[in-house]
């Protein structure tokens, strides 16, 4: 398999990103994963489930539901959420979670839980919502600038975790993205999801 993951690709990505999504953040989330650490401390709680409404409302994953809707048919699912987060990250004994260290099995239950709740033929919904749980263990398959076709989730997710792992270049396009964002970089900034979506999103340029 070729591997995509490549300064071109990135720097194609990097530019997409910042002339064609005006939208879009400039430092490439960096604060906004910062937020989302904060907003887990306490666990996947109510409150936590309300912010995440409307970053997943702002991240254009709820249609055709309301906010409303969504909102109510995690409710009863956010102990299941917890509970199976909190094995995944018992199971990694303080390792890191990215696509190097996880494999699809520990995370499948998680996604199939995500997926549920909005339980709609596509896996957007549930892939940013677990994005936003582990930003660094479940990359972000969207419509537009990724492309979604018939395979499954897990197909994309193993796709991701092969060009990441096979990649000789990862530290130079670590530094790379680093230098773009051009601040101070969240310690938990998920290098391997997020250099591996650029790098994909430049491939299809």
């Amino acid at each position: 398999m070729e591997n995509i993951l490549t300064e071109a690709n990135l720097l194609a990505g990097i530019h997409l990103w910042r002339t064609q999504k005006p939208n879009w953040p400039r430092d490439f989330h960096n604060e906004y994963y910062q937020e989302l650490s904060r907003l887990k401390q306490n666990g996947l709680n109510a409150n936590w489930w309300r912010q995440m409404v409307n970053y997943l409302s702002g991240w254009r994953a709820l249609r055709p539901l309301t906010k409303e809707e969504i909102h109510g048919r995690a409710v009863g699912r956010l102990g299941q959420l917890q509970t199976t987060y909190n094995h995944i990250v018992a199971s990694h004994a303080g390792e890191s979670l990215n696509l190097t260290t996880v494999n699809w099995e520990s995370l499948e239950e998680l996604y199939s839980v995500a997926f549920d709740i909005k339980d709609v033929n596509s896996p957007v919904f549930g892939s940013k919502l677990c994005h936003f749980i582990l930003p660094n263990a479940f990359p972000v398959i969207d419509r537009d600038v990724i492309g979604v076709d018939a395979r499954a989730y897990h197909e994309y997710w193993q796709f991701c975790k092969v060009q990441w792992t096979e990649c000789t270049e990862r530290e130079a396009l670590q530094q790379m993205l680093r230098q773009a964002i051009g601040e101070a970089v969240h310690i938990e900034y998920p290098y391997s999801t997020k250099v591996t979506e650029l790098c994909i999103i430049g491939s299809r340029v």
